[in-house]
This record gives C-alpha cells, sequence and structure tokens, in this order.
C-alpha cells in the first residue's frame, strides 16, 4: 500500500477519469437511490470531521478507510471515462518534470491500480499566489455538463441524504473531501463549498459554520469589507450591471415627473452603499440640477438567526456603516442628501408612516437580490408582501433577481433545491475565476464564502425570471419597458468584462438579463402601478 505524497499536476477532468469506474470505492446496488441503512446519526460521527479538515492544493495519494475499501460502486455512469493529468494547476515546474507528470490514465488499467493505492486528494502548498493565472480559465467552457465533474459528485449525494441511503452517501462524501480544493478551479472550490453544506446538513446537531473557508461579509473588518466590495464591482459584473441599470431607471422615473419633486429612495437590496456614489454623480449632472432633496431609507429585514447567516450578500459586518461616506460623498457633489435605516425590521410593517412618505416626493423602491431571501414560505404570502410594496404608492418598483432555470412547480425536497442552488453557485465561482484570474486573494475568499451561503439557505434560491413576473402581476404592477439609453449603457459597461457576459432584452417583458457562458445568471427590471387592478 502506497503511503507517501505523489505531487500531481491535474485538471478537472483528470481526476474525474483516475476516480471513474475505480474498484476502489463501496459497492452500490442497481438502483443508486434505493434506500440503505441510514437509521440513526451514529454513523456520520465518524464523517464528521471531514468539514473541519483543511483543504488545499497538493494532489497526494491516500489510503481509503477500512470500511470503504471492502466493495466496488461506479461512479455516475455519465462521467468522463479517460482523461489525461496534466499541469494547468500547479506552479510552473521544470520541463523535465512536467513530463513526468504527462500520465496516461485509462480506467479499466491504470485506474485501478491508482483506486488500488487509494483516492487522489488536493492538499495545500501554503502560498496563496502558487495557483496559477490560467487556472480561472480551466472550466471546461462553463455550461459543459461533462466538464462540470463537482455537480456529478454532488447532486448524486444530496440525492442519496434524501433517499437516505447510508452507503451511498459515505462514498461521495470520501471522494468530495479528497478532490474538495477552496484555491483550485471552480469545480474544486465548489466541491469545497458543496462539501460543506452537505455535511451541515446531516449535522446531528444541525450546527455549522457559514462557509468552507474564509471570512464571509459578517465576520469580516468593515475596511476590508467596503474596499473587497468596490474591488469585486470593479472586477465583475455580478452586481455592478444590475445596480447601473437600477440606477439609470431611477433617472428615467424621474424624468417621466411633471415637475421636479424630491427623490426618496427605499432600498431593500445588498449593494451595502456601493450602488449609490454613482447614482449621486449622475443626479448631480442632470440638466436642471440634481433633486432639492435626496432621502434614502435602508431596509435590513429581520429575519430568523439560521437564515439570516445563510443569507448570501445581506449582513455587512456589525460595525460597519457606509452612511458617513456617502454623506461626504453627496457633500462633494452637492446633493443635499439624508440617509434613514431601518434595523431588524419586519418587512409586513412597511407603511407609508414608518417610512415617512409623502405625495410631494418621488418614491422609488429599489429591491436588488433581497426578495427572494424574505421568509415567505408560499407564493402566496410572497405576493402579499408586493401588495404591501405597491400600497406605498411608489413611482416605480425596480427588481432585481436570480434567475437560474428551474423546471420543476415545487422544488421542495432537498436534493432538487440543493442542485438548483449548486448550479446558481457554480455560475458564480466559474465567473470569479475568470474576474480574479486565477490569482488567490482574501477578497476573492470573502466574496466566494458569501456567495456559497446559498448551499445551505433554506429561501427559494433560483425561481425563474417568468415566476417574479407573474408575482409582480398578480400584485398589481406592470412591466415598464426600459429605455434604449439604459439599455445601451449597461452594454457599454459590460464591455470592460470577460467576453463571456452578455446581455439580453427580453421583448415581452422588457427584463434586462444577465448571462454567463449562454446562461442566464440574473435579470433586472422595472414596474409601476397598474392603474387598471383594483385591490381587492
Amino acid at each position: 500500500m502506497i503511503t507517501g505524497e505523489l505531487e500531481l499536476n491535474s485538471t478537472s477532468e483528470d481526476i474525474l477519469g483516475c476516480i471513474d469506474g475505480s474498484s476502489y470505492f463501496p459497492k452500490f446496488s442497481d438502483d443508486p437511490f434505493e434506500d440503505g441503512d441510514f437509521n440513526g446519526d451514529s454513523w456520520w460521527v465518524h464523517y464528521q470531521s471531514l468539514e473541519h479538515e483543511s483543504i488545499d492544493n497538493t494532489i497526494t495519494v491516500r489510503t481509503a478507510p477500512a470500511d470503504l475499501i471492502n466493495s466496488n460502486p461506479p461512479l455516475p455512469p455519465d462521467l468522463p471515462k479517460e482523461r489525461k493529468v496534466k499541469d494547468d494547476m500547479s506552479p510552473k515546474t521544470s520541463q523535465s518534470s512536467r513530463k513526468n507528470h504527462n500520465i496516461q490514465i485509462n480506467t479499466a488499467e491504470d485506474g485501478f491500480a491508482i483506486a488500488e493505492h487509494g483516492l487522489l486528494s488536493r492538499k495545500s502548498t501554503g502560498s496563496k499566489k502558487s495557483t496559477k493565472k490560467s487556472a480561472g480559465n480551466n472550466s471546461n467552457d462553463g455550461n459543459n455538463k461533462e466538464g462540470r465533474w463537482a455537480e456529478h459528485l454532488l447532486n448524486p449525494c444530496a440525492a442519496a441524504i434524501t433517499v437516505q441511503n447510508r452507503s451511498r452517501v459515505q462514498h461521495f462524501l470520501y471522494v468530495l473531501r479528497d478532490l474538495s480544493s477552496l484555491t483550485g478551479d471552480a469545480n474544486h472550490r465548489l466541491a469545497a463549498h458543496g462539501l460543506h453544506a452537505l455535511t451541515h446538513h446531516i449535522s446531528s446537531s444541525g450546527i455549522s459554520s457559514a462557509s468552507a473557508g474564509g471570512g464571509t461579509f459578517a465576520s469580516s473588518n468593515p475596511e476590508f469589507f467596503k474596499d473587497s466590495l468596490i474591488k469585486f464591482n470593479d472586477i465583475s459584473p455580478w452586481f455592478r450591471i444590475p445596480n447601473n441599470i437600477a440606477n439609470t431607471s431611477i433617472l428615467q422615473i424621474l424624468a417621466g415627473q411633471d415637475q421636479p419633486s424630491n427623490l426618496h429612495i427605499l432600498d431593500i437590496g445588498v449593494s451595502h452603499g456601493v450602488q449609490w456614489p454613482t447614482l449621486l454623480v449622475d443626479l448631480s449632472r442632470r440638466s436642471g440640477g440634481p433633486p432639492p432633496l435626496v432621502r434614502l431609507t435602508v431596509v435590513n429585514p429581520s429575519i430568523d438567526s439560521d437564515q439570516l447567516r445563510s443569507t448570501p450578500f445581506a449582513n455587512g459586518p456589525p460595525n460597519y456603516d457606509f452612511s458617513s461616506y456617502l454623506l461626504a460623498f453627496a457633500k462633494s457633489n452637492y446633493i443635499n442628501l439624508q440617509i434613514n435605516k431601518l434595523e431588524n425590521f419586519p418587512l409586513q410593517n412597511l407603511n407609508s408612516q414608518v417610512i415617512n412618505s409623502s405625495e410631494e416626493e418621488t418614491l422609488v423602491i429599489c429591491a436588488q437580490f433581497s426578495l427572494h431571501n424574505l421568509n415567505h414560505n408560499t407564493p402566496d404570502e410572497r405576493t402579499a408582501f408586493l401588495r404591501i410594496l405597491k400600497s406605498l404608492e411608489p413611482k416605480g418598483v425596480i427588481l432585481s433577481e436570480n434567475n437560474i432555470n428551474c423546471s420543476c412547480k415545487n422544488c421542495g425536497d432537498f436534493a432538487t433545491g440543493f442542485s438548483r442552488r449548486v448550479e446558481y453557485l457554480w455560475r458564480f465561482l466559474d465567473s470569479t475565476s475568470v474576474a480574479y484570474k486565477g490569482w488567490e486573494s482574501e477578497e476573492r475568499r470573502m466574496m466566494e464564502a458569501e456567495a456559497a451561503k446559498a448551499l445551505i439557505n433554506t429561501g427559494e434560491m433560483n425561481e425563474r425570471k417568468e415566476k417574479w413576473c407573474e408575482r409582480m402581476s398578480s400584485a398589481g404592477f406592470i412591466g415598464e419597458v426600459l429605455r434604449e439609453e439604459t439599455i445601451n449603457e449597461a452594454r457599454a459597461l459590460l464591455r470592460k468584462y470577460d467576453n463571456n457576459w452578455e446581455i439580453r432584452v427580453e421583448e415581452k417583458d422588457g427584463c434586462i438579463s444577465l448571462w454567463w457562458k449562454e446562461q442566464p445568471v440574473s435579470f433586472c427590471s422595472l414596474w409601476k402601478i397598474d392603474l387598471k387592478v383594483n385591490d381587492n
């Protein structure tokens, strides 16, 4: 039995070639989802420590636990059968050294031999800059399901948990542990965060840290948090494009008013103040000058503690306060700005008196990536909340949300909901690999850890755009077509980023959608009260 370390330079596809079809893993039945012995939580004690082990870069040969060697399960049959180990993910080595690493692995022969000696595992070199810059592009086209090997492990594991198949769960947890890395390509990172989420789900305590590694928003230093958000918006359009569309939509609403008025923005979003400096500059440059008064009411909703911890991007550091920065910036641009915060506020209590709204001002509600996380358990409750927003009589509601494909009408079971959230996180990790150009940093680790909270989030993570449009219409709103200038400005801004990003305008509903590698990521829409609809 080999017990030493074997350093290999590998890609995501190479690793699948090593593990696919090997005789190393526990034997599964012909039906991969046949119920196994899953009585009680005692079986999980041995594997619970996997969640807390460090995950890193070096690939090592490991010996399997004795109770896992005795049987031969196959991995999912659609995984690649043969892969070539390359050196895309390691620091540069000499040509002769790389030549030794160029190993052809055939699952029928070499794969069996490698499986006999254990499982290839990634171990850290300890250097944040050791990941090669090209790692960000090692994502197998992003939407190539065969190349996205982490999903072939995470989703079957979630399905096995759902049907309580103990042996299959044990198998996938061990494979995921050995292939996880927070400093690898998007697949390795997804495996790491997915492993953390799965162990969180089946842990007997049900309590876990919010991320697999790296600090999240809530645990970061306020100054570092602010700088990281600004940097992320500079290198990725994930939030910047929706924020830009929201700001130009506010200008569109103001332009449609008969006479100048104060502007009141009700902010139910996740920008943490980063969205608004650009709007203040645009307001200062308007013909006729800015509004006499700009009021910003920021709502931080009260959510139960478990969901609060697992809400992506919503919770900043406890001592973070962007108000002083924003007020100083507004003053330098000759904007009369007032900021009011509603902390831990129950959104069902929103009314005109609470936000101090008046008929003399233009009220705009900006809901950016937050409504899907509110604790509304049924579609009727969500529509009821939108009716509360309508009761405030806004001149416009800007809604930006995730837009991930979903073919199910009711994604109530764990496996189905988990697969949707995995798909969401894949697109984030794949795009950030490109945005950060493969380089490691604490900023990147924090952003990815925050996004990974989606995997343990219990709310509706990835509803389709069509469902949100239907819900807005049911609440008494009608879609407003965004101006051509708004669309052109967003497209011009998008040219700054990687050419895998794309903006699409939906002719049917006027929404602007942001796409990554031909897959939808998010949408931004503008809504006004439908005067033809009478409230019952």
